[in-house]
């Protein structure tokens, strides 16, 4: 992906229609001051092997491609949800969220193409929550002064409260989600929560949460299994030294 390539010009119109980290983090933050809604989806390899097996008609509870692990389903919290309710979920993460974020090796790997699911909007640049630095993370949460952290983890949300109020002031409010039989409920506790920032992990049948719960003037961002790195763990370290 990082290597000089020759781009057809549906490529380029892509690139040029990709929002850097850096601008997404000033849209974010202006975002924030005005508690004004805005959500975040990001789609990746997961979401891309489901919708290619709900396209031709597979049910994903029957099938496994041999790289999938065994216990895939029950980890990203869709077992058992029937092939209909996930698909639904799908679009309308897809379709009613303000910023798509496609894995951007789909823009010249195929293999990895999610692009043609939403070609009429810019894009995300899906590796924006591994570009943003600590300080841009901490300007964020103490725009906010109040974060709700939507994981599976109470352990993960239990330091990422501490350090949050040790550190900065900042107030964390934490809500498991865990399984897709828990968005619904998610969603309603949301939006009794006065806090402008959402941080959420949910797995590919909890990501259309983003959407819904922003109609509260909540900024809400879809940032997966890279959560760890939002939970101010450098900024702990850096206190000790």
């Amino acid at each position: 992906m990082w290597q000089p390539t020759l781009l057809t010009p549906e490529q380029i119109r892509r690139c040029e229609n990709t929002i850097s980290p850096n601008t997404f983090h000033m849209i974010c933050g202006d975002a924030i001051l005005r508690h004004k809604p805005l959500s975040v989806v990001r789609f990746g390899e997961g979401e891309l092997k489901i919708i290619k097996c709900l396209e031709q008609g597979i049910s994903v509870q029957d099938h496994f491609p041999d790289d999938w692990r065994v216990d895939w389903k029950d980890r990203v919290g869709i077992k058992d949800i029937p092939d209909g309710e996930l698909k639904s979920r799908l679009y309308k993460a897809l379709n009613n969220c303000d910023y798509f974020s496609p894995f951007i090796s789909g823009i010249t790997d195929e293999n990895f193409d999610l692009y043609y699911l939403r070609q009429e909007q810019r894009y995300l640049d899906n590796f924006f929550i591994n570009f943003w630095n600590e300080k841009q993370k901490v300007e964020l949460y103490k725009a906010a002064g109040h974060v709700l952290l939507l994981h599976r983890n109470p352990d993960t949300a239990n330091a990422f409260i501490r350090r949050a109020h040790q550190f900065l002031g900042v107030k964390v409010t934490y809500f498991h989600l865990s399984n897709w039989t828990h968005s619904d409920d998610v969603i309603r506790q949301c939006n009794g929560i006065d806090a402008p920032l959402v941080l959420f992990s949910g797995g590919p049948a909890s990501k259309y949460i983003s959407p819904e719960i922003a109609k509260s003037g909540k900024v809400v961002l879809d940032v997966g299994n890279s959560v760890d790195e939002f939970i101010l763990w450098e900024t702990e370290q850096n206190s000790k030294k």
